[in-house]
């Protein structure tokens, strides 16, 4: 949610990275993921 928001908010920053932006949103929601699988 916040990563989304954060890109949302920096558009220039999502263009000139893009490649690298996806990496790290893909990043931010594999951990979120993890997290919602195993809150402990």
């Amino acid at each position: 949610m916040m990563a989304i928001f954060f890109f949302e908010r920096f558009p220039l920053l999502q263009a000139r990275h893009h490649i690298v932006s996806k990496i790290i949103l893909g990043d931010i929601l594999i951990r979120m993921f993890t997290i919602v699988k195993n809150p402990g």
